[in-house]
């Protein structure tokens, strides 16, 4: 799906703001060499209402929203972007959505302050057009529990665009799984949280 999964940010970015056009130039060696955004960048989005400020890959678009940021963060805090792709508990993958089900999971590190942020995976192997469901899985659940516990819905019945691009707001970090199949365990369905 991702073919190369090395963050590399100073691909694309942009904002409709030239002060934060101007800030992204400026922190280029922190989104390329860091693979992270600082909290001083974060803040600048944050003292322009309404604005967004997006960190493009090959691979990937980080899109921040001002009305996301809060007034808790320190200029000297970071998220990390790296995304690795995910190879190991496929056996965990198949199981919930069967072998055949086109599905793609992935790693994001961002956890080092929650920072709400759109994530776009770019040109996916999905069919443009097609529905795809959004899970983030608990991994502190992963060998002691059924799959309702492990696997938490994000986004469901999300649309894949035109371009084969799959967008959904990420929260915290961890593993995700996109599915073109819903999970369905013994208890049910896995509902998607409010």
């Amino acid at each position: 799906l991702a073919a190369a999964m090395a963050l590399s940010l100073g691909t694309t970015a942009y904002a409709s703001n030239e002060v934060i056009d101007d800030a992204i130039e400026l922190n280029k060696y922190i989104f390329e060499e860091k693979q992270s955004v600082s909290g001083k960048f974060l803040n600048l989005v944050a003292s322009y209402p309404d604005e967004t400020a997006t960190l493009k890959t090959e691979d990937f678009a980080f899109t921040f929203h001002s009305e996301d940021i809060g007034d808790d963060i320190d200029d000297r805090d970071r998220i990390d972007l790296r995304i690795k792709d995910v190879d190991d508990r496929t056996d965990m993958y198949d199981k919930a959505v069967g072998r055949t089900t086109p599905k793609y999971a992935f790693e994001l590190e961002a956890d080092k302050f929650k920072v709400p942020f759109d994530l776009t995976v770019l040109d996916s192997n999905f069919m443009p057009g097609s529905t795809v469901h959004v899970y983030h899985l608990d991994s502190s659940e992963w060998d002691n529990g059924t799959l309702t516990n492990v696997f938490e819905a994000v986004k469901k019945d999300l649309l894949v665009d035109e371009n084969g691009d799959i967008t959904f707001r990420v929260e915290e970090g961890g593993t995700y799984l996109i599915t073109a199949r819903e999970i369905v365990t013994h208890e049910g369905t896995i509902e998607e949280q409010a």
